[in-house]
């Protein structure tokens, strides 16, 4: 599934449409190799922890993501997400702030601002 209403990087194109597939290998190869995450109070670093955390989080929520909105300032990129999935209050709306270096994700911090 390709995200064509919101013109966005092409990497974090690749994250929803990988997210959306749940295919965490794909997702992964989004990230640097010594990128961080950090979501629902977890820290992962490096390409297989953040492969583990994605299935980890699609196994239990079976997560899709909507894109509503982006801003960009140089490398750092807030999006704004519809999330759907398996958890209580779904569908919700979530902020992805996400820095791009090398049209790669070298982080990502999911918060609910």
């Amino acid at each position: 599934m390709t995200n064509n209403t919101i013109e966005l990087p092409a990497v974090v194109n690749d994250l929803i449409t990988n997210q959306n597939n749940h295919d965490a290998g794909l997702l992964a190869l989004c990230f640097d190799e010594a990128a961080e995450v950090f979501d629902e109070g977890g820290h992962y670093i490096g390409r297989q922890a953040i492969k583990a955390w994605n299935e980890d989080v699609t196994r239990k929520y079976k997560m899709q993501l909507a894109p509503l909105g982006f801003k960009q300032l140089d490398s750092k990129i807030i999006l704004m997400v519809k999330v759907s999935g398996n958890f209580p209050g779904s569908p919700i709306q979530l902020y992805y702030h996400l820095v791009v270096e090398n049209d790669l994700i070298t982080h990502l911090s999911i918060k609910s601002s």
